[in-house]
């Protein structure tokens, strides 16, 4: 007889063998497999023409799939786009299944340090490095805790993605959560903070780009890590610009 446990959270006994297995993200096809298999009406099915955006929004989540992919009877897919583009959190919920209680029963576990870390790195639109995760943590840093450490520790949870070493990216959907979850009366000032920390951290790590860039045999390597961290300037350009 094989049990099979799925958990964010690394359960150690000794008495009880056991081996960790971590998931591998769905491929875009599966997920879209996943998601028209939820279509029963054969019309519906042969008009479908944004499934590769809707996979992209769910982020190839099955539990998101099977909810939106039970939706496409019923709505058209440019309002799916639409709602799961501006409120993923509300639209993915389904006779008590929801993504975000699976989000949250996770999030209550974490420590208040790792919670609101995780809501300030919600601002990044895309990938940081490690720098910026440790410069918008400072808005919520609490004593006999490292900053550096935290990211690391939500990796370990599955609430944070590290594509690369020393890089670190937020799950659409759990940054959804995230930002709503920051948006709330309580927790508003947190965020407000770490955005204002982030655009002082990109604004400044712009200027430094520029004048590496002006520096002996290293243009190369600016426009390298200007091109990785475009993404990031763009966003808090803006916000710095209002």
């Amino acid at each position: 007889m094989t049990f099979v446990i799925t958990s964010r959270k690394t359960l150690q006994d000794s008495d009880l063998p056991s081996r960790e297995v971590r998931l591998c993200p769905l491929l875009p096809e599966e997920a879209k497999k996943i998601l028209v298999s939820r279509v029963n009406d054969e019309e519906t099915l042969n008009k479908l023409s944004k499934t590769e955006r809707i996979v992209e929004l769910c982020g190839c989540v099955p539990l998101a799939l099977c909810i939106v992919g039970s939706l496409l009877s019923d709505y058209t897919e440019e309002k799916l786009v639409k709602h799961l583009e501006e409120e993923p959190m509300t639209l993915l919920k389904d006779d008590g299944e929801s993504v975000q209680t699976a989000i949250k029963t996770s999030f209550d576990l974490l420590t208040k340090a790792e919670r609101d870390a995780l809501v300030v790195m919600s601002v990044f639109p895309g990938s940081f490095d490690s720098n910026a995760a440790e410069a918008v943590i400072r808005a919520c840093s609490y004593p006999g805790t490292l900053p550096v450490s935290i990211p690391r520790s939500l990796k370990n949870r599955s609430l944070v993605e590290q594509p690369r070493s020393r890089r670190y990216q937020l799950h659409p959907l759990i940054c959804a959560f995230a930002k709503e979850v920051g948006q709330t009366k309580s927790e508003c000032p947190l965020l407000d903070k770490g955005k204002k920390l982030a655009c002082a951290h990109f604004i400044s790590r712009l200027d430094q780009n520029a004048k590496v860039y002006w520096s002996k045999d290293a243009c190369k390597a600016a426009i390298e890590s200007f091109s990785e961290e475009r993404h990031n300037f763009e966003s808090f350009l803006e916000v710095f610009a209002e």
